[in-house]
């Protein structure tokens, strides 16, 4: 073998016979420099700055002649090329690879970083996403548990009574889920509905039961507005009726809580349907 390739790191600067005037100089981020005569590599010396200013700024490798003795790859070099690469080379004074083949393989290369660069991006873009919806996925988890935590508050507070009573709803209610039945709403259902829901409501509304909560709580479908709700339902006298409209989350029962007492405002007759509706559209007007 008449030549030795190595690795030199990154190609920052050289220096054109000013440091002396038989040698360019080349020198890497580390400040370790090589170097290669001017005198004894004539017009070959033309390329090699060629190759210089082409891969400046750049990871290189460079090559070290054997061909007449065994020359310090820590001292000298008679080519370089970018790092990593195949170059040509059949031994003579420098490598075959051109400029153009080079350029060309420099280009290539950028390409391909980019194209790397990209792929990063887009995974980690992917990898936002993916964390946003975990995010949205375990708050959303976090408010059903609340809400749970909540009715289930509002059944232990039930008496003994009720309890039986809305047990026996429930096993009404429970052979209609998927029907839709005309309910009766008036009093505190009708204002829990104004308050918590924003809809003014009078006498009878059509409802689709659509899933069993808990006890005699049940997820319904208002069919006039197309929303849905979750309601405790009652049945007495033949007539099917609202006892209570919930809050449609425990975020808005929370942030309508921090601004106004609840259980004053809808036991407090001088306060209409409309004013109940007043109320809910100043806390979630931009909802």
């Amino acid at each position: 073998m008449n030549f030795i390739w190595t690795e030199f790191g990154k190609l920052v600067d050289f220096d054109d016979g000013v440091i002396d005037p038989k040698y360019l100089f080349i020198f890497n981020e580390n400040q370790e420099n090589r170097k290669i005569s001017i005198q004894k590599y004539g017009a070959s010396v033309d390329i090699i700055r060629q190759k210089i200013n082409a891969l400046l700024d750049k990871n290189i490798q460079i090559r070290t002649s054997q061909n007449t003795g065994s020359w310090s790859t820590e001292e000298w070099f008679s080519d370089l090329s970018l790092s990593n690469t195949i170059v040509k080379d059949s031994g003579g004074s420098i490598g075959d690879e051109s400029i153009e083949e080079l350029l060309e393989k420099i280009s290539l290369a950028e390409e391909k970083a980019k194209e790397a660069i990209q792929r990063a991006e887009d995974a980690e873009e992917k990898a936002k996403e993916a964390s946003q919806r975990a995010e949205d996925i375990a708050f959303k988890y976090n408010q059903l548990v609340i809400d749970y935590i909540e009715l289930q508050r509002l059944i232990d507070e039930q008496t003994y009574v009720e309890r039986d009573e809305n047990a026996e709803y429930a096993e009404i209610f429970d052979k209609m889920i998927g029907d839709t039945i005309e309910f009766q709403i008036k009093g505190h259902a009708q204002r829990t509905l104004a308050l918590r829901m924003g809809i003014e409501h009078h006498g009878r509304l059509d409802l689709k039961i659509i899933e069993k909560i808990k006890n005699n709580y049940y997820r319904v479908l208002i069919t006039r507005q197309d929303i849905s709700a979750v309601m405790a339902l009652g049945f007495k006298k033949q007539t099917y009726f609202v006892k209570s409209v919930e809050w449609p989350s425990s975020e808005m029962r929370n942030q309508f809580s921090r601004k106004y007492d609840e259980t004053k405002i809808k036991s407090d007759a001088k306060y209409t349907l409309d004013d109940l509706i007043g109320f809910h559209k100043k806390i979630f007007k931009n909802l």
